[in-house]
């Protein structure tokens, strides 16, 4: 616990993405799936550029995501870190604010299977902050962060 409270961190959002590769029935089927974990509709991420081995052109839909925020992002965060024995190697932690926890199937968070879904294994990208980041993201009079209160690696790792 921490006396000054601009230096205590907390959870700004985390975000879910299922990356399936192709467009089509496959992309369909993980945003119902994403839907029916988040409660809430995803949003689909476009190729860059185009790559013939995978057979991926660009401007095509090949993943879908969604952010939780607040409550319902720690709620879910929870959920996966009990699955993870509540430990999180140091390699998924980035130099910066971020963290990443993936899983190979859905089926681990308790949901049942169902034929028309199919398996798919999902990301997890969480992004830590303290009170004050938002001066780095508004339009007007917007800064930088100081080097004392950015988070490093060693920060998110405590938290």
């Amino acid at each position: 616990f921490l006396k000054n409270p601009m230096k205590q961190i907390f959870l700004n959002k985390l975000i879910l993405s299922i990356d399936v590769g192709s467009s089509g029935s496959n992309l369909y089927k993980s945003s119902k799936l994403l839907k029916k974990i988040s409660l809430q509709f995803p949003s689909f991420g476009m190729a860059k550029r185009t790559i013939k081995t995978f057979s991926i052109r660009r401007g095509e839909y090949i993943s879908c995501f969604c952010s939780l925020s607040k409550k319902k992002g720690i709620l879910f965060l929870y959920k996966m870190l009990k699955l993870k024995n509540f430990t999180i190697n140091e390699s998924n932690f980035s130099l910066t604010s971020t963290f990443g926890i993936g899983i190979s199937d859905h089926l681990e968070l308790g949901y049942n299977f169902d034929q028309k879904i199919g398996i798919h294994g999902i990301n997890i990208i969480g992004d830590l902050s303290r009170r004050g980041y938002r001066i780095k993201l508004k339009k007007r009079a917007r800064s930088k962060i100081g080097f004392k209160h950015r988070i490093f690696k060693k920060n998110s790792i405590e938290w």
